[in-house]
């Protein structure tokens, strides 16, 4: 949201860490942002919402962390 203020992480998956995440066999990782559980174990909830921001974050990276690429896909019904 434009405040910054987190979801309510208590009611709604809406952050997940690096302990979390489930990798890919070459280590790369993929979020899902849904509004529903599409089943993926690394999705994360829109708490309803239609819009917002992602933040992603290194804390005390050992270099410089990878391109992130983002791109929006619709769903199965």
């Amino acid at each position: 949201n434009g405040c910054m203020q987190t979801f309510d992480y208590t009611r709604y998956a809406c952050a997940i860490s690096q302990e979390q995440v489930q990798r890919n066999a070459d280590g790369s990782w993929k979020l899902i942002v849904a509004k529903k559980n599409p089943g993926h174990n690394n999705w994360l909830d829109t708490a309803g919402r239609n819009k917002g921001f992602i933040y992603f974050r290194w804390l005390e990276a050992e270099r410089i962390p990878p391109a992130i690429n983002c791109e929006v896909i619709k769903l199965e019904d």
